[in-house]
């Protein structure tokens, strides 16, 4: 079935309705709001482009699309890329559209838009695994990548894409977020409990939060100290942490949350674009 059959109208691939999910009052109470899309993306990964509505990139039937929010409601774009993803991962690096980093038939890939159209370039990198994608402020997007049981740090120079070991084991899902240091702080579960992993000039460090935990997260930075974790588990959706007396679990009294990537748009909370 052709994707732009079913946006919209539902279909034998059994899409799930697009939701955004946010709050009006820092927390204290959440809403689900309906975008009146229907899609069934095999990855997605949300950014801020710096306007009113989050953006969503996704992967949808081995294609790169584009959804995102506008005055008269909420639309999508085929980017004309071919891309059908391992992994895959999306990022503002100060441009009018995003970045995203993908890992495709184990080669790491970088596809940017511009104002003749979305360019898919290979990085050269031969690499498996799962990738979160960050900007650190530099030309190029800044990723983390777990691969063979080991989280790597992966950045692009002038010279081009360096991979570097940071020493750290890590068997699990995790989530890159920028908290400032010069290197992206990780989130990570593993063993059903929440790890904090960030880099000084000491070297990379791995600490539990002492949260029992499973389940799927998304990390965004939201003007703290700590980054803030929305985590699907069992099926409802949590806000996850931290101040100076300790790491806190908060429902949000969303049910139902599927696939999602959380994004920061400001109100001092993060919020969700989520299938289901």
């Amino acid at each position: 079935m052709d994707f732009e059959a079913y946006v919209g109208a539902g279909g034998s691939s059994a899409p799930g309705t697009l939701r955004q999910v946010y709050s009006t009052n820092a927390g204290a109470s959440w809403q689900s709001g309906d975008t009146g899309m229907l899609f069934n993306p095999s990855q997605l990964s949300a950014v801020n482009m710096g306007g009113s509505w989050p953006q969503l990139m996704m992967t949808q039937e081995g294609v790169l699309y584009q959804v995102y929010g506008t005055s008269s409601g909420w639309t999508f774009g085929n980017t004309g890329i071919a891309s059908n993803p391992t992994s895959m991962s999306a990022v503002n690096m100060g441009g009018s559209w995003p970045a995203v980093m993908s890992i495709e038939n184990s080669t790491l890939f970088q596809t940017v838009g511009t104002s003749s159209g979305w360019q898919k370039l290979s990085t050269g990198l031969t690499l498996i695994g799962q990738i979160s994608a960050v900007n650190m402020g530099g030309s190029w997007p800044t990723i983390m990548l777990a691969q063979g049981g080991v989280l790597y740090h992966v950045y692009g120079t002038t010279s081009g894409w360096k991979v570097a070991s940071t020493g750290i084991a890590i068997n699990g899902q995790i989530s890159a977020v920028n908290m400032g240091g010069g290197v992206p702080q990780v989130m990570a579960i593993e063993n059903g409990y929440l790890y904090q992993i960030w880099g000084d000039a000491a070297g990379w460090h791995k600490q539990s939060t002492g949260l029992n935990l499973i389940g799927q997260i998304s990390a965004v930075a939201t003007g703290t100290t700590w980054p803030t974790v929305m985590l699907d588990q069992g099926g409802a959706l949590y806000r996850v942490w931290a101040d100076t007396s300790g790491w806190h679990v908060q429902p949000t009294g969303i049910s139902g949350t599927g696939r999602f990537s959380a994004v920061y748009m400001g109100g001092g909370v993060p919020q969700v674009l989520k299938i289901g």
